[in-house]
């Protein structure tokens, strides 16, 4: 439970540095994980489309509770050893990698970029290769991440 909330005030003071930043997509950003961090889920369950050029690519559905997975499955079948990979397809996860790309800015070896769906929290989040960036990148380091649906648990 304390890692929510740090967590939740790591993100929220992030947010607020934020604010010296005043370009459209920043502020779309704190609208939308204000809105999340009021919203309070402490359990929801997620489809996620993660598409790379991997073999973890497909389909996830992961369960969350208090910012951890419990429960994770690609394509439907159990995926319990790629639970680590998945934790970064969390909600929280999701806020917390396009957040740093504002602090990477465009000088930074990837541009990230999101789109919040009608519910005003992001629904996808893509990560490529900055053409500008000239030190080395992995090239297998880019990839979207699609929301598809959520459902909240316990709140």
């Amino acid at each position: 439970m304390k890692q929510k909330y740090k967590f939740c005030f790591i993100l929220s003071i992030l947010a607020l540095s934020l604010s010296v930043y005043a370009d459209e997509s920043k502020l779309s950003y704190k609208k939308s994980i204000e809105k999340w961090n009021k919203a309070n889920f402490r359990e929801y369950s997620a489809r996620i489309r993660f598409s790379a050029f991997s073999p973890l690519s497909g389909i996830w559905d992961i369960d969350v509770k208090n910012g951890n997975i419990y429960n994770c499955r690609l394509n439907g079948k159990a995926a319990d050893m790629h639970k680590k990979f998945a934790e970064m397809l969390t909600i929280e996860n999701i806020y917390k990698t396009y957040c740093e790309g504002f602090i990477s800015g465009e000088n930074g070896p990837f541009i990230i970029k999101a789109t919040y769906g009608k519910d005003g929290f992001i629904n996808s989040l893509t990560k490529t290769r900055n053409p500008q960036y000239k030190n080395k990148v992995k090239t297998d380091s880019v990839y979207k991440i699609e929301v598809l649906d959520i459902t909240s648990g316990e709140r």
